[in-house]
């Protein structure tokens, strides 16, 4: 019969295909079987006690094949190799595998971005509205009042992570040219996460503390905190993580309103997702938000969403959007308003601030 040799011929390609092989895999586990397929990306094995399974390459420290007489091959090719650093792992998933190649030694990440920013208007541009008196300055433009701001800064990460914990430094410095005034201004600031993660790998303790001067929002200064719980929704390793994070904070800022110096106790929350394209290209999306249990009109919510593309083992291309939206933010500030004299009241009344402002930045991240 004709079927026969075709079908000799498909038996042989699967025995050729399959192998027997020990894995092992970075968390430790070791897997014995023969592999049924390979495709660079993932493994498929037919392990000896649990049955088929398959395995990301990413997740794998070495291979060893029972008819090589050669050294166990590496886990991933050159080019995932070279991206690992890029791709910045999150924060939890780094403490978990990565410190677990080499308890003793701290895994540690340094990195530097030099941004170009294109951000929306903080202050009204057009027309003040009814009642400004005739010869008087009528938009807000006139008034020399922040409108589209171009951009340029530099920011840093460090992250050093052991088994059970990570410390997570960020700052940041931007110098900005506002128009139609042509000032020059600069925002300045710096972040430190810390997380301790519990025995179950899939909660953990946080805490959080900033620290901002934002002349283009004329914020003086403004200092928050956040600690709670952290919680591991979803954890696909190297594809899809989210996590979710209730906490309490507390925060005290100038920035023209009647709240200055008040040290505002708040609920919040923190939001982290991520998602893996392929190797090369990955993208994050934070957010936090508070709001004061008493002052229930103090409320701040900041969202942001990166892209990230490696080019080479140590340097990404990145495209972030930031939008913040401060519910504090409405009249001008009282500062600005004094020095109008007689006129402070009538911009006061017709020029209110936006309390929301988008943040596009786009640059060049180099891992150190």
């Amino acid at each position: 019969m004709r079927f026969r040799p075709l079908l000799l011929v498909y038996l042989i390609g699967v025995i050729a295909t399959a192998s027997a092989a020990t894995i092992r895999l970075k968390n430790g586990s070791v897997l014995k079987g023969e592999i049924l397929q390979d495709d660079g990306n993932q493994v498929t094995i037919q392990a000896d006690l649990i049955g088929q399974i398959t395995v990301a390459r990413a997740d794998i420290d070495s291979t060893t094949r029972e008819t090589d007489t050669s050294q166990p091959e590496p886990a991933k090719p050159a080019a995932s190799a070279a991206v690992e650093r890029v791709t910045a792992p999150d924060p939890v998933k780094v403490a978990r595998d990565e410190t677990a190649k080499d308890p003793a030694k701290p895994y540690v990440k340094r990195s530097l971005s030099f941004n170009g920013n294109y951000s929306t208007a903080n202050f009204r541009q057009g027309p003040l509205g009814a009642g400004i008196p005739a010869g008087l300055p009528d938009t807000g433009a006139a008034l020399g009042l922040q409108g589209v701001t171009y951009n340029y800064g530099v920011s840093g990460l460090y992250i050093r992570a052991t088994k059970n914990s990570v410390l997570e430094m960020r700052g940041n410095f931007n110098q900005a040219e506002y128009e139609p005034a042509g000032r020059v201004v600069d925002s300045y600031g710096a972040e430190a996460n810390y997380l301790n993660i519990l025995k179950n790998p899939r909660r953990y303790t946080f805490g959080s503390v900033s620290y901002a001067v934002d002349e283009i929002a004329l914020i003086d200064h403004e200092f928050e905190t956040l600690f709670g719980l952290g919680f591991k929704l979803v954890d696909h390793p190297g594809k899809l993580t989210l996590d979710f994070g209730p906490g309490i904070g507390l925060s005290e800022s100038e920035k023209g309103t009647i709240y200055d110096g008040d040290w505002i106790v708040s609920g919040g929350f923190f939001e982290r997702f991520e998602y893996h394209f392929n190797e090369r290209v990955s993208v994050e999306q934070r957010l936090k938000f508070r709001m004061g249990f008493e002052e229930t009109e103090v409320w701040k919510a900041d969202a942001e969403v990166k892209l990230r593309a490696a080019l080479s083992k140590s340097i990404a291309f990145t495209i972030t959007g930031n939008y913040i939206y401060d519910n504090t933010l409405g009249p001008i500030p009282a500062p600005i308003l004094s020095g109008l004299g007689p006129l402070g009241p009538i911009y006061g009344s017709f020029a209110p601030a936006k309390k929301g402002r988008l943040i596009i930045q786009s640059g060049i991240e180099w891992d150190f």
